[in-house]
């Protein structure tokens, strides 16, 4: 049977809707790994009867239908929890919103205080979500919710009971491993901690829709140029500099501007160029602003207004719901603690991952709100204790002011960026889509940016087997049931010893060529990150 209550949970920006009704026991259900027994895709017509049950029983507006079951892709799974015992759930795009349950002994939850607000409604035997409410929530925030359960009681035999009794019976917390089922790009959307208002008649516009249909053009034409954008958002930073900005440190690509009168710029150090002056009225610029409509409008407004930009994936490469594309590796340098102490005042901390840009930017910072440039040579530094205590001493140079009792020393601006560099272990950053909902990883093993594709036997049968596919934001499940399909063949997931029993992707036969060919055509991965890439053979053509 299902429980025939809603539970709506509401944030700033998106509805989220949960059907939870579960059994559970003296154990919480998902406290401890589960094992799925089954996992089917539901057909079309066991969809719709499912669909209209849960409507029927649970009472689901027409509208509320269309947002939470429209073009969802319905699986049942069997979950045989640590109790033994089998609970089938039901999933929507794989996020759990509903299972079968039965009437069994709860674990219980004591309240230590009086309830929160919008309490009222809550009747015996309802669903109600967990949240941690601070005691100063004057303007009804409160945190995401960490667990969902159904009401002991209801809110005026609560107050009755001197608000002390056992309030609620716990059937899912937010760190159990049902978690484990939701897709890693929708994840992010259940943050503990993070402040929310509980508001529930608005719904926002997305920004980004707002920027898109801006962007579109009247006459159906195509987007801006991409020379003529970045001039539109140059632009539009410059008008919004104040006097008391400059002098603002820049790039060197900013040169040609200043010979066509656009800007000032002044020289300070090699590769280190500052912004002083903008003629606004330069007779280039108007006339970007006539041929630009968009340019205008924009130029125009305050920038009380935030914009943000949003990194587009390459749509080709994604498949299904749980792989958006692959991730971007770059060379980075990861802080050691001899040198921690320096990149400290810019909040980088030991074991953070730094660009090379970024260090010569910080240290020149550094030099220059220290005053510890030469007066007769810029280029020279001088040395203070810190540096001292960080850059090579075969680099160091005796100061002319240099005296036994206070000895000083100098070193290069050059030489004091090979010193720091040198210092800093070779890394590397991999970034993910965003649409993936996965945190970058810095790692220092160039075997992690390997994915190795192997054939081996077993059971006397040959299988294919792939590892590290997690290094480059593939699920190995939903891949295993990918292959499947693709391969026509059996595929299922192993430990393997010669990875440290880490959890491979086993296909059987011999499949490496297939495997290299989606890896690299459907995946976009490039040949020199798998570890065993084998082509296909080429057709001959014509007969011996």
């Amino acid at each position: 049977m299902f429980l025939r209550r809603l539970i709506w949970m509401s944030t700033s920006s998106v509805r989220q809707l949960t059907l939870l009704a579960a059994s559970a026991w003296r154990n919480m259900l998902f406290l401890k790994p589960f094992k799925i027994r089954t996992n089917v895709v539901l057909r079309e017509m066991k969809r719709r009867k499912l669909i209209q049950k849960m409507i029927e029983d649970l009472n689901v507006s027409n509208e509320d239908a269309g947002v939470i079951f429209k073009d969802r892709i319905v699986s049942e799974i069997k979950i045989h929890t640590s109790t033994r015992h089998d609970i089938v759930s039901y999933l929507f795009d794989g996020v759990p919103l509903a299972f079968l349950y039965e009437d069994l002994m709860m674990p219980d939850v004591i309240r230590d205080g009086p309830l929160g607000g919008h309490v009222n409604s809550l009747q015996k035997s309802s669903i109600c979500s967990v949240a941690a409410i601070p005691e100063k929530a004057a303007h009804g925030k409160c945190s995401k919710p960490l667990a969902v359960g159904i009401c002991n009681m209801s809110a005026t035999e609560f107050g009755a009971a001197g608000d002390k009794d056992k309030a609620i019976l716990i059937l899912h917390t937010s760190r159990d491993k049902l978690t484990e089922l939701c897709p890693p790009h929708l994840l992010a959307s259940y943050k503990l901690m993070d402040k929310i208002e509980v508001n529930y008649n608005i719904e926002p516009v997305s920004p980004n829709e707002v920027l898109f249909n801006e962007a579109t053009t009247e006459d159906g034409s195509s987007e801006l140029d991409g020379d003529d954008l970045l001039m539109l958002c140059f632009l539009r930073a410059l008008c919004s500099l104040k006097p008391t900005d400059l002098p603002l440190p820049v790039g060197v690509f900013l040169e040609k501007m200043a010979a066509e009168g656009i800007l000032s710029l002044e020289t300070i150090d090699i590769g280190t160029t500052r912004l002083t002056a903008f003629q606004k009225d330069h007779p280039k610029l108007q006339e970007l602003e006539q041929g630009l409509p968009e340019l205008s409008k924009l130029s125009g407004n305050t920038c009380d207004s935030d914009i943000s930009f949003v990194d587009s994936t390459d749509s080709r490469f994604a498949v299904g719901n749980f792989y958006f594309g692959p991730p971007a590796l770059k060379e980075v340098r990861m802080i050691t603690p001899r040198i921690a102490p320096f990149f400290a005042s810019a909040g980088y901390r030991m074991g953070d991952g730094i660009e090379q840009s970024e260090i010569c930017h910080i240290v020149g910072a550094y030099v220059d709100s220290n005053n510890l440039r030469s007066a007769g040579s810029r280029d020279l530094i001088n040395v203070n204790d810190l540096l001292v205590w960080i850059c090579d001493p075969n680099l160091l140079k005796e100061s002319p002011e240099s005296t036994l009792a206070e000895p000083r020393f100098q070193i290069t601006f050059q030489d004091l960026i090979t010193s720091i560099t040198k210092g800093l272990k070779a890394a590397y950053r991999i970034t993910y889509p965003p649409e993936s909902g996965l945190v970058p990883v810095i790692t220092t093993d160039n075997k992690s940016l390997k994915l190795n594709l192997y054939e081996t036997r077993q059971s006397a049968k040959d299988v294919t087997r792939i590892a590290g596919l997690s290094n480059f934001g593939i699920d190995p499940k939903p891949f295993t049931r990918y292959i499947q399909t693709k391969l026509a063949c059996s595929a299922n997931l192993t430990e393997d010893p010669r990875y440290g029993n880490s959890v491979v992707v086993q296909a059987q036969g011999r499949h490496i060529t297939a495997l290299s060919k989606i890896l690299t055509e459907t995946f976009g991965l490039s040949k020199k990150w798998i570890e065993g890439y084998q082509e296909s053979a080429k057709k001959k053509s014509g007969r011996k």
